[in-house]
């Protein structure tokens, strides 16, 4: 029976950086790799709150991928 293995997973955060003419956000992505697949979602809420108290732009959005292998 096939399973899933889990290989790599990252965090990626959303950061608006400014608005354009319309007043909407622009926003860019930063992504961190190497994340831990098995990570709970408390963790990474508490790096990502982390990375957020040291950088420039707001954070308006905390994803997680995660790559998994069938064997």
């Amino acid at each position: 029976m096939a399973e899933y293995t889990a290989v790599n997973a990252l965090l990626r955060t959303r950061v608006q950086i400014g608005t354009n003419v319309d007043g909407r956000p622009i926003l860019r992505s930063c992504s961190y790799n190497g994340v831990d697949p098995s990570v709970e979602a408390d963790d990474l809420v508490t790096v990502a709150q982390a990375i957020g108290n040291v950088i420039q732009y707001p954070i308006v959005e905390n994803q997680f991928s995660r790559t998994d292998l069938i064997i």
